[in-house]
């Protein structure tokens, strides 16, 4: 078995390992992946009320904008229940832990740019983009999109890389703790 050459003098170790996955994991994504896609919609974890995002048919798609720190949305849903809604990126990775998913995702902003994000049922279609700046594709890659009406969240999905095919995607995520790879 070859070497690795210029990484770590030749010797595999995790901290290498780390760094060669992240390295290919950022060349895929700018290679392949121009675009994320939120498609498998559920229901919010711990939701009980009547609105079923398991029949929420669509997508939403998210693209890098203009500049590195805007995003572009676009897509369409159907299924959706009459009323305003609004949808927006959140911290978290998991779709089944409610008190994992956190607050929308706006690092280092001061004003939440998912605040006004909103949509009206019973179908929602995004023809031209909606811009949101200061967040960049590479850092909402994995997260949760949630749809929320005016007292609850509703549902859930996860950003993925679209694959073209289909929109089931299998990532490998790694945390910011060493010695954990998530699969």
């Amino acid at each position: 078995m070859g070497k690795l050459r210029g990484c770590c003098g030749g010797k595999i170790s995790l901290l290498c390992l780390v760094f060669v996955l992240k390295a290919a994991q950022r060349t895929l994504a700018q290679e392949t992946q121009p675009y994320l896609i939120a498609s498998n919609w559920q229901r919010y974890p711990g939701y009980t009320g009547d609105v079923d995002a398991s029949t929420f048919e669509g997508y939403v798609k998210v693209e890098q904008g203009d500049s590195a720190t805007q995003l572009s949305l676009s897509g369409k849903l159907t299924g959706l229940p009459n009323g305003t809604f609004g949808i927006g990126i959140h911290y978290g990775f998991d779709v089944t832990d409610e008190d994992t998913v956190g607050g929308h995702f706006f690092p280092g902003l001061e004003v939440d740019p998912w605040a006004e994000v909103t949509y009206t049922g019973p179908d929602w279609t995004i023809a031209s983009a909606l811009v949101v700046d200061g967040v960049s594709l590479d850092a909402v890659r994995g997260r949760t999109m949630v749809i929320q009406d005016a007292s609850a969240r509703v549902g859930i999905a996860t950003l993925m890389p679209y694959d073209g095919v289909t929109t089931t995607v299998q990532a490998a995520r790694i945390d910011p703790f060493p010695h954990t790879l998530h699969l």
